[in-house]
């Protein structure tokens, strides 16, 4: 499962449909009110998953880092950097 949380300041935009979102197969996915979600079967290879956001407020944000962690196994799981939205 990946987690994106969305900076302050930030909505996500609904998924309009397959395809748009990642370069891997994404098995469910779920936009909330603080993130969005990617369940996805991951392998090897490098993958990347995207999510639209639109600015509902002026002002510097901080987007937090997306995590990644395996349903079923605890140890593993990855950790994006944050970023800075002006």
């Amino acid at each position: 499962m990946i987690t994106v949380p969305l900076p302050g300041g930030f909505e996500a935009i609904p998924f309009r449909g397959e395809g748009e979102t990642a370069d891997a197969p994404v098995t469910h996915r779920e936009t909330r009110e603080d993130r969005v979600l990617f369940y996805v079967d991951l392998d090897a290879a490098p993958r990347t998953w995207t999510c639209r956001l639109r600015a509902v407020n002026t002002g510097d944000f901080v987007l937090p880092p997306a995590q990644a962690e395996a349903m079923y196994d605890a140890t593993l799981s990855a950790r994006s950097e944050s970023a800075r939205l002006a």
